[in-house]
C-alpha cells in the first residue's frame, strides 16, 4: 500500500523536524524515524488507528506529541496532517 502525505502534512513534518533538530543534535531525526516508523507500520495495518472524524483515523507518534491524521483506500493512505498535540482540533477542519 502507498502512503502519500499532503502537501501541507508535509510542511507541519519539515517544519517539527527542524523544530526538534534546533532544541538538541539528532532529535529531529528521532521525530522522522518516529514519523516514517508509525508510517510503516500504518501500510501493513491501515485499519489499526480509530476513526475520529470526517472519516479521518488519527494514531499517535512513538515519544512525540503528534498524531497523524489520514485517510485509506484499497491502494492508498493519504496523510492530510501531522498535527502537534497543543494545537487545537478546529485548526484541522478548514
Amino acid at each position: 500500500m502507498q502512503v502519500l502525505i499532503s502537501a501541507e502534512a508535509q510542511s507541519e513534518f519539515r517544519h517539527a523536524v527542524k523544530f526538534y533538530e534546533k532544541r538538541q543534535k539528532g532529535l529531529g531525526k528521532k521525530f522522522s524515524n518516529a514519523v516514517k516508523s508509525k508510517s510503516n507500520f500504518l501500510q501493513s495495518n491501515p485499519e489499526a488507528a480509530e476513526i475520529k472524524y470526517l472519516q479521518i483515523r488519527v494514531t499517535t507518534v512513538k515519544g512525540f506529541p503528534f498524531t497523524i491524521h489520514y485517510t485509506h483506500s484499497d491502494k492508498k493512505i493519504l496523510v492530510v496532517a501531522i498535527f502537534h498535540n497543543s494545537r487545537h482540533p478546529d485548526q484541522l477542519i478548514r
